[in-house]
């Protein structure tokens, strides 16, 4: 899980997007890293990381909107990485839209995902 490390930094608390965005970026620069110093080449795996179903008020969208707020900061930071003070390597806005796969758990309903995760996401 891409994730794993700034999820685990996060846990129990109101997420810091810009501070978990950029973790999440550099783990995802040193996977790619990793990569190239192994020689991988295609076929390449998808990348998936697990979302921490926590509201994030320092995010542009979805403040109040469990692990939605902290996928579309990922979203904006791949796209425009120096926004968040970070400097890829790599060119992270490719990896993301070819191989990166969005996920999180959650203990609620599916009536209650569909309402509070998926509406809002319906209507960006």
């Amino acid at each position: 899980d891409l994730l794993a490390a700034p999820r685990a930094a996060a846990a129990g608390e109101p997420a810091d997007g810009a501070g978990f965005v950029t973790r999440a970026l550099a783990a995802f620069d040193a996977v790619l890293d990793a990569e190239e110093e192994a020689g991988v080449t295609e076929p390449m795996v998808n990348l998936t990381a697990s979302f921490p179903e926590v509201p994030c008020p320092s995010c542009a969208e979805f403040t109040d909107v469990p692990a939605l707020a902290l996928m579309a900061a990922l979203d904006s930071a791949v796209r425009e990485p120096q926004r968040f003070g970070y400097t890829p390597r790599h060119d992270l806005a490719a990896a993301y839209m070819h191989r990166f796969t969005h996920s999180f758990a959650s203990s609620a309903s599916a009536d209650k995902l569909r309402r509070d995760v998926l509406a809002p996401y319906e209507r960006r």
